[in-house]
Parts: C-alpha cells; sequence; structure tokens
C-alpha cells in the first residue's frame, strides 16, 4: 500500500477538505483527489462523502482511520528502528514568532519520553535570515511565514492558521475590557515588527496597519518580535498577536476584537520531511488543537 496515498487521507481527515489538505501540503486538489481516488479503488469502498461543504468520512473511512493511523506509525517506527541506536537525533529549527518557540518547546517535551536521544536546538532568525539558513544546512526546518521561502526543492505545510486579536499591556485601561475595537485601538501607537524582519511582507504590513485606520505618525516599530512583545507589556502601545496566548507573554493581555482584522498563519518549510520532521510537526499540530 503506498503510504503517500494514506499520508493524503489522513491530511484530508485532518484539514476537513481536499482543497484545504492540498493548500497546507501545497499540492494540487486534483493530485488529492486522484490519490484518494486511487486509495478508495485499491480498498474497494468509498472513504469519503463529498460534500459542498467538505469531506466526511463514509462508515468505511471511519473504520479505516485507525489503521491508517497505525500503519503511519508503524513506518516512523520501522525507520527509527532501522537508524544507529548510538547517533543523538539533532534537529535544528529556525523560529521567529513567540507562538512557533512555545511550539518548538511542546513539541520537545511530548516527543523526549519516546525519543531520549532526540535534540532540538533551536535558532532564532530574522524572517529574511530564514531560506539561506535553510539553504545552508543551518536548519533542518524552519518556522516561517507563507511566501518568506520559495517553494522550490522544499516541503512546506501550514502548520497553523489562527485569527489576529488585540495585544495590550496589563497596565492599560484597555485590559479591563472582555472586547476591544480598532476604534478604542486608534487612540495608542501601534507597535509593529520593523520592515525588514519580513520579505513577503515589506511593505504590506504597514500598508494593513494603515488600511486599519492608523496613520503613520502612530505606527512604532520593534527589531524583534521578543522586543515587540517587550514594548506592548512596558505599555508603549498595542499590537496584534495570534489567538493562542503563550505561557510567558508576562505584562501582556490578550483581547477580541470585534472586528475580523485577519489570520496569522505559520508554515513549517524543509528541505526533505524526514521522520524526526514529521514527528516535531504532527505534535506541533495536536498542540495547536489544544488551543
Amino acid at each position: 500500500m503506498n503510504t503517500d496515498r494514506i499520508a493524503y487521507f489522513l491530511a484530508v481527515v485532518r484539514e476537513g477538505s481536499f482543497s484545504a489538505a492540498a493548500r497546507n501540503m501545497y499540492v494540487s486538489q486534483t493530485a488529492i483527489s486522484q490519490q484518494i481516488a486511487s486509495l478508495e479503488k485499491e480498498m474497494g469502498c468509498a472513504l469519503f462523502h463529498r460534500l459542498s461543504t467538505g469531506a466526511v468520512l463514509t462508515d468505511q473511512g471511519e473504520q479505516f482511520l485507525p489503521y491508517a493511523e497505525r500503519l503511519m506509525g508503524i513506518q516512523l517506527e520501522l525507520q527509527d528502528a532501522f537508524a544507529d541506536a548510538h547517533r543523538v537525533s539533532a534537529i535544528h529549527i529556525g523560529y521567529n514568532g513567540p507562538l512557533e518557540k512555545e511550539l518548538i518547546v511542546d513539541a520537545y517535551l511530548s516527543l523526549h519520553p519516546r525519543l531520549p536521544n532526540l535534540v532540538i536546538h533551536p535558532l532564532y532568525l530574522s524572517l529574511t535570515a530564514m531560506s539561506d539558513a535553510l539553504y545552508r544546512g543551518q536548519c533542518d526546518m524552519v518556522l516561517t511565514l507563507p511566501g518568506e521561502i520559495d517553494q522550490r526543492n522544499t516541503y512546506q505545510e501550514v502548520l497553523y492558521d489562527v485569527p489576529m486579536i488585540a495585544a495590550v499591556s496589563e497596565a492599560s485601561p484597555l485590559a479591563e475590557k472582555s472586547f476591544v475595537s480598532l476604534s478604542d485601538l486608534r487612540a495608542y501607537p501601534l507597535i509593529l515588527l520593523a520592515l525588514d524582519q519580513s520579505r513577503s511582507g515589506r511593505g504590506a504590513i504597514h500598508d494593513w496597519a494603515q488600511n486599519l485606520g492608523f496613520p503613520n505618525q502612530s505606527i512604532i516599530y520593534a527589531d524583534s518580535a521578543d522586543m515587540q512583545i517587550l514594548m506592548v507589556s512596558l505599555n508603549l502601545g498595542i499590537s496584534f498577536f495570534p489567538a493562542r496566548k503563550p505561557s510567558y507573554f508576562k505584562g501582556v493581555k490578550l483581547i477580541p476584537l470585534t472586528e475580523d482584522i485577519g489570520h496569522h498563519r505559520s508554515v513549517l518549510v524543509c528541505r526533505r520531511l524526514t521522520p524526526a520532521i514529521r514527528m516535531i510537526r504532527d505534535c506541533m499540530i495536536e498542540e495547536m488543537k489544544k488551543g
């Protein structure tokens, strides 16, 4: 049985539709559909109901799911069993944002009991430096924004896609609110990541902020994500962060917005999807589901 087809099957189950699975695995929807159709032909039954709202498992698909998950697990165990038992598997992960940093820690703590020899080396990089670090072999994988790294000769998958919400200091009068609006926030300076920190977002972040009604003179820039968090915690202004709050945002309160201002997406990029990277990816996805 072709394990690539099993991987596509599990991706459709995870994402809820063929289009979302194709988008997150950076293949065409036609390719996903063909692979699933071939798997269904091999199994002799339909595994999904194709609905206008997405893909739902059939009764046979529900029965097939635990076997598919077990098969992928066996493949990883087999690859691990024939690896050099005395060699420490070291994975270098490039990251930039605070949420990505916490996901790295969560993945390590989840995997360590099963893989005590796994060593994860985190590398804090500017978004513009990630591509070079990946191609020069300084990183085995990076967690970055969509469009930062050329898709050619890489494996790319969206790890998460979460709404942006307001970030204010716990010392701010806004911290007393359960929800805030853009009109509430426009009375404060807006702290953004410096324009030169992103290859894909140069100018776009500034334009996005102005479209939200923040004038140029009210925007101040931080030279790193950690500095951005620190500036917010010190009540130097407000910002927008992903909806999942990392545990170490000391002094910062995240508040839902009354308006939809867009989403934060993080993409896993690697030259080759090795078993170790695959396990780290799966752990990160599970951690994001916990909220």
